[in-house]
């Protein structure tokens, strides 16, 4: 019931922390400095995933519905293309992380996506497949974990070239999550108290 306006400063303080943090020490595993203890945890609150569940509730709250279209296309594009820059440099350092959900840059995609097709009610954006894979997004994040662990070590072994065997996989992945998550879903309970579907 509170103002969202209340709660920008204290939600800011919490954003720049969860993901400044683990880019800093990105950085410093990046140039050879010591990396910083973090020594305060966000559990609490779902770690950076539950960061983006409280940006996706700010949107729906209208906290950025004054953000102007053209504003939050150019925030997209810069954001995404930084992003994309940024996990080039680290894979040519030779370094096999990089970009992770604790990347600063991407909960500015994130809502920017969601505030343009919240604003749009596109038809492209709402229909049936991708209110399916809305509603059992927690799902899919859960089992496409296990359908990896099976599924990539074969797909490693086939002659693709890599970058579209990635994208392959990534649609694989997810359209096998959501099988099983629709499936899983018609056990009694299963699928609205342990996969937190509604």
């Amino acid at each position: 019931n509170l103002d969202v306006k209340v709660l920008k400063f204290p939600l800011a303080i919490l954003f720049l922390y969860a993901f400044g943090v683990p880019f800093y020490s990105l950085l410093a595993t990046l140039f050879g400095k010591a990396v910083p203890v973090n020594q305060f945890s966000l559990g609490f609150s779902g770690g950076v995933y539950g960061m983006y569940l409280i940006g996706g509730y700010l949107v729906k709250k209208g906290l950025f519905a004054k953000v102007k279209r053209l504003t939050l296309w150019m925030l997209l594009i810069v954001s995404f293309a930084l992003t994309v820059a940024f996990q080039l440099y680290v894979y040519g350092k030779g370094m096999a992380g990089g970009v992770w959900y604790d990347f600063p840059l991407l909960p500015v995609c994130v809502i920017c996506v969601f505030e343009l097709t919240s604003r749009d009610r596109a038809k492209i954006v709402y229909n049936p497949f991708i209110c399916a894979l809305s509603r059992y997004a927690f799902a899919i994040f859960l089992i496409h974990i296990i359908v990896r662990t099976v599924m990539l070590p074969w797909l490693l072994e086939l002659n693709i070239w890599r970058p579209l065997l990635m994208c392959f996989a990534w649609d694989a992945f997810t359209l096998l999550s959501l099988l099983l998550a629709m499936l899983v879903a018609r056990i009694p309970k299963v699928g609205k108290y342990m996969l937190y579907i509604k």
